[in-house]
């Protein structure tokens, strides 16, 4: 799939290397949240150091999140193929209620959104020219 459940974004049926990823798709450690929660990995310890667990974010001094870290539940939420955390297809779009730190309100949150789609698109535009570039080199070489 390469449309963005979080913003309806499409990459126009692209793989591999010409398909995007969702920066705003930013999860918890599956490993701390909540005993009650559906996506919780493991009872043991986070021992990546790199993981959004040990990260602290400077205006709220809250341990465990980044500005963008969503807060996951079984409302939104559901279970990819191989145990992936996928939004699902009926949920509204993101609010800043999702978002982990609560200093993140609706308008920060619809900016997020707003950027990341600018960036998309400037990317796969950039992908479409190098391609079109690509091609013609070939053919000149041909």
């Amino acid at each position: 799939m390469t449309r963005c459940p979080l913003r309806d974004f499409d990459s126009k049926d692209k793989t591999g290397h010409g398909q995007v990823s969702c920066d705003l798709r930013t999860l918890p450690c599956r490993r701390t949240l909540h005993a009650g929660s559906p996506f919780k990995h493991n009872t043991t310890q986070c021992t990546d150091l790199a993981c959004v667990c040990k990260q602290k974010f400077p205006s709220c001094d809250i341990m465990r999140h980044s500005i963008r870290t969503l807060a996951v539940s079984g409302t939104h939420y559901r279970w990819g193929t191989g145990g992936s955390i996928l939004r699902k297809e009926s949920a509204p779009p993101l609010r800043g209620v999702e978002y982990v730190c609560g200093l993140v309100h609706d308008t920060e949150a619809e900016g997020f959104c707003v950027a990341a789609v600018a960036y998309y698109r400037k990317k796969l535009e950039e992908s479409a020219r190098l391609a079109g570039a690509a091609d013609e080199l070939v053919g000149n070489a041909s």
